[in-house]
């Protein structure tokens, strides 16, 4: 991404965002909100579990007499149905959360390497006298982390 190539989100783009976000989190059905612990402890649907679940909801539908009458193969149909609606969805947000972190760390390595770079300019000129750039570096300086995966200072001194 170069800084041609940025585009930002104008007020009414994330207006727009918002929207989509609202629209989505009232068209997903909410069951019950589930604690940690909850998520934990109950049997969980996955790929190599739905063979079985779809076997055994066609066995219910053919044999209903050895099913309890508390039991129903249509419960089973509608909430299996429910069930994939979601995994789709999922599979779509994934897609969509992977494309705004690909954004996101383009545009704060852009926003990063420019401020480096200003930085470093800085430094340089403090070096050669210069009593702006020499506040800016203390300035700066301060907050600077060099390195990958570097830990604020601040944080690190507590």
């Amino acid at each position: 991404m170069t800084l041609k190539e940025i585009r930002l989100l104008s007020a009414s783009d994330m207006a727009v965002l918002s929207q989509c976000y609202s629209q989505i989190r009232q068209l997903i059905p909410s069951l019950a909100e589930l604690k940690s612990t909850e998520k934990r402890s109950i049997f969980k649907l996955s790929a190599n579990r739905l063979p079985f679940v779809e076997k055994a909801i066609s066995r219910m539908k053919s044999s209903p007499s050895l099913l309890p009458n508390y039991v129903s193969p249509n419960d089973a149909i509608k909430a299996l149905h429910l069930y994939t609606q979601l995994v789709e969805a999922e599979m779509e947000l994934k897609k969509l959360l992977a494309k705004v972190e690909n954004s996101k760390h383009q545009a704060g390595n852009q926003a990063l390497m420019i401020a480096k770079l200003f930085y470093h300019q800085n430094v340089n000129a403090a070096k050669l006298g210069f009593k702006e750039a020499k506040d800016i570096t203390s300035e700066l300086s301060s907050l600077y982390v060099a390195g990958r995966g570097a830990k604020n200072k601040k944080q690190s001194t507590k």
